[in-house]
């Protein structure tokens, strides 16, 4: 870290300001960094960075993942561009805060956040893994921040930062490729206001995708799409799709709906207020027949059960009666 960077003296007491002093409009250099020929910050920023050590099963799990350092300049430290619509920046304009933080795009600059940890480092990659975040966290009496450590943040060089962003779309792709035709939504009592949203959810493989992922069309007129840049999955009316509007949804960034494991979906309850509730999805690894008339079939082609009703046989080889895709 360069002298810039090393608070000369502890918080104030009441603030968490540092005694140091800025240029206005960018950071000031320190000697070290004068000498290497430019600012502490764009000196110390890499590329990228990787942010890991969410569990996959939290509603913020979104945030894990590839981060690349943009031209923006927040509080003298340069904007991180993440996954699923997410930034990190630094914040230090109000009493007692100095800290990176973790959020949409539309809230860059100010203190609103999904996750945030208490730093005074030049960029994300040297916050120590030893510190402490803070992360929201969804439980029955509305969102709480709540402590979370080993959260890690690994720098990037530029060609690192390729790599990188090259295998987790490449990840996403093959994902998306092994989809699942269709899934079961499971979980609600029959009496519950919203139980007809649960049923079977097919892949609409001619439909335009939402967010790199398929739609889904469940028991009519019931539709599941994903929703907030990547963030969530949502159910609800065909008219709701490609918006945050929904019957049902869960915080959860996975390409394909069978992947969710996420502890807390949100379900309204028909009066503008959403409770908690544990919901299930199981892959359906065929294609159900619209009129089921028969008994599975399996395809020597596609190697799959098919409850297609019928099969043809050709040198004693079941095939599908609709072509595999």
């Amino acid at each position: 870290m360069c002298k810039r960077e090393q608070p000369k003296l502890a918080y104030k007491e009441a603030g968490g300001k540092v005694n140091a002093k800025k240029k206005k409009g960018k950071a000031a250099a320190c000697n070290d960094c004068k000498a290497a020929g430019g600012d502490c910050v764009k000196l110390l920023s890499p590329a990228g960075f990787i942010l890991a050590g969410i569990p996959d099963e939290h509603n913020q799990a979104y945030l894990n993942g590839v981060y690349s350092k943009t031209e923006q300049i927040v509080n003298s430290r340069h904007v991180y561009s993440g996954p699923n619509g997410m930034n990190a920046w630094y914040f230090d304009k109000e009493l007692g805060w100095a800290d990176w933080l973790l959020g949409s795009q539309k809230d860059i600059g100010t203190r609103l956040h999904a996750a945030r940890v208490s730093s005074l480092a030049a960029s994300p990659d040297t916050i120590s893994n030893d510190c402490v975040w803070e992360i929201f966290e969804m439980q029955e009496n509305g969102l709480v921040d709540v402590p979370m450590r080993g959260i890690t943040t690994t720098a990037l060089t530029i060609e690192a930062l390729a790599t990188a962003t090259l295998a987790a779309n490449n990840a996403f792709d093959f994902a998306i490729e092994q989809a699942a035709p269709a899934f079961v939504l499971s979980g609600l009592d029959s009496n519950h206001i919203q139980a007809d949203v649960m049923g079977v959810y097919q892949r609409q493989d001619e439909r335009e995708k939402v967010n790199r992922r398929f739609v889904y069309k469940g028991p009519d007129p019931l539709w599941a799409w994903s929703s907030k840049c990547g963030r969530a999955w949502c159910f609800g009316p065909e008219q709701y799709i490609g918006q945050d509007k929904a019957f049902i949804y869960v915080y959860s960034s996975v390409p394909t709906p069978e992947s969710i494991i996420a502890k807390h979906w949100n379900v309204a309850d028909g009066n503008s207020e959403w409770h908690l509730a544990k919901l299930t999805i199981t892959a359906i690894n065929y294609k159900p027949a619209a009129l089921f008339k028969g008994t599975c079939t399996f395809c020597a082609q596609c190697r799959e059960w098919r409850r297609c009703g019928q099969g043809s046989s050709c040198s004693n080889a079941m095939y599908c009666s609709e072509a595999c895709q």
